[in-house]
């Protein structure tokens, strides 16, 4: 993979991603690889017949080869440079791509990830286990696997069970009777092992289940939440959710670095002001780390046994803030610390804990708050609000909505259909502010073949997403500076 050049791209970011891309369908299953590369196959040679032709691949072209597994490839795949293509290259890219099939029939009987997935549902025999991939096509391997003995796929709108296809709601019926409220299935109908794409990750209550396997790590924490809020929910009779995790093998997470990036999200999810805990499913799912987090955050004021809005304490040069992040369904607390000569944030929750203990144990003084400490929090306070409060930017996935929906309205304009123009302004708006991942998927379903009656409701939906109002300072604690760190 390392060998790929990906000619048809100049800009070094795209090659990068689409060379994670193969490596992150790799770490999922050889069957998803397989499927990724011949479809990448299959794009080199529209590339190679277009260049005969002496013109580039069109993007209908483009959207033909590529499917819904593979987003990032046609997103890629239509946004490459206009500057024409050596066919030579194209060609040499192209025994590269088959030398890698050839090389993966030799290796394609060899897997033991799934068997061990095979392992772990055997061993939970009629106990309810909801295992998620990041393919279909891995989702459909290790039901095969399985044999589909009492196992069921789900994956973007498919579903599958050992007697072929059938609805989704069928489907998650057949699993989750109890908590769906529908009859339970005859025996020989009954499914125990749901495997699914991050599809059935949101929104969904299977709470009859009281496992998830983590077959793929997603890429952001964000994912595991909701993955484990199927079974974490309001009504659930079990006390226990059991989690297993498939760990990225250490030569592909060399390339992926797929525990830095979640190492880094996780940090920057604490460090940030806006919600540190998810209501998911009407449960709240935690982390230990983020809870104790936000337990501590919550006490800290009383803890602290100060009476006024600040006071300065004698000991090492340190700010020490209580905040409330308001939003409109309810305030977040977070307790930050600066220190030394040049108040840097403090981003180890250990540290922030073994400063206020420290403060706390030490004697107040009457001089004033240090100007110093409280022009680096002022400055914090107002990145903090700007980052919260910035809807400028889209992200990458609302983009390419964006570009599908200026696709519409360029439509529109020329049929002079003004209200339909004036309702892909709407969407736009819901775009720019930012949507929950459901929503996001809900229009991404819609936008191929939408009638504007179906976008008008889109639009209409109510959005539970957080947006952030204000924020209070609730109290203040200084070290003097008379102590060192």
């Amino acid at each position: 993979i390392d060998r790929l050049e990906f000619p048809s791209f100049l800009r070094g970011t795209e090659r990068a991603l689409l060379r994670s891309h193969l490596y992150y369908r790799l770490a999922s299953s050889a069957v998803a690889f397989r499927q990724t590369l011949r479809r990448h196959l299959a794009y080199i040679d529209r590339a190679i017949a277009a260049a005969a032709d002496g013109r580039r691949i069109s993007r209908l072209e483009a959207r033909q080869v590529f499917g819904a597994g593979d987003e990032l490839q046609f997103e890629m795949g239509l946004s490459h440079s206009e500057q024409e293509v050596d066919p030579t290259e194209l060609t040499q890219e192209r025994r590269r791509l088959e030398d890698l099939l050839e090389l993966l029939t030799t290796w394609a009987a060899y897997d033991p990830k799934a068997c061990r997935l095979a392992e772990l549902v055997r061993g939970r025999g009629a106990a309810k286990t909801i295992v998620f991939t990041t393919a279909r096509a891995t989702a459909v391997h290790l039901a095969r696997q399985l044999a589909w003995h009492r196992a069921a796929v789900v994956t973007g709108g498919h579903a599958s069970i050992a007697t072929g296809r059938c609805s989704v709601h069928r489907v998650l019926d057949l699993f989750s009777p109890t908590a769906r409220r529908v009859s339970a299935p005859p025996s020989q109908l009954t499914v125990n092992t749901l495997i699914a794409t991050d599809v059935a990750s949101e929104g969904l209550d299977l709470q009859d289940a009281d496992a998830v396997i983590h077959y793929d790590i997603p890429w952001t924490p964000l994912r595991l939440v909701q993955r484990l809020g199927r079974v974490r929910r309001l009504g659930a009779t079990h006390g226990t959710a059991h989690v297993w995790w498939f760990g990225t093998v250490p030569l592909l997470d060399d390339r992926l670095h797929l525990r830095t990036r979640f190492d880094a999200k996780i940090r920057a999810q604490v460090a940030t002001g806006v919600p540190g805990s998810s209501n998911i499913g009407r449960s709240t799912v935690w982390s230990h780390g983020l809870r104790a987090r936000e337990l501590f955050c919550r006490n800290a004021r009383p803890s602290l046994h100060i009476e006024r809005t600040f006071a300065v304490a004698r000991g090492p040069k340190v700010v020490l803030a209580a905040l409330g992040w308001w939003t409109k369904h309810g305030c977040i607390p977070e307790l930050i610390a600066l220190r030394g000569p040049s108040y840097e944030v403090v981003q180890s929750f250990a540290d922030i804990r073994e400063i206020a203990g420290r403060l706390e144990r030490s004697p107040l003084t009457d001089i004033p708050a240090p100007e110093p400490a409280m022009a680096a929090l002022r400055q914090l306070l107002r990145h903090r609000l700007r980052w919260a409060t910035d809807s400028s930017s889209l992200t990458s996935a609302n983009g390419a909505l964006a570009r599908r929906l200026m696709e519409h309205a360029r439509t529109a304009s020329q049929h002079r259909r003004t209200d339909s123009i004036d309702l892909m302004n709407q969407t736009l708006d819901h775009l720019s502010i930012g949507i929950r991942i459901g929503r996001e998927r809900e229009l991404r379903d819609l936008l191929p073949h939408c009638t504007d009656t179906e976008l008008r409701a889109w639009c209409a939906t109510p959005d539970r997403a957080m947006h952030l109002t204000h924020f209070s300072v609730d109290a203040l604690l200084f070290g003097d500076g008379s102590q060192s760190i």
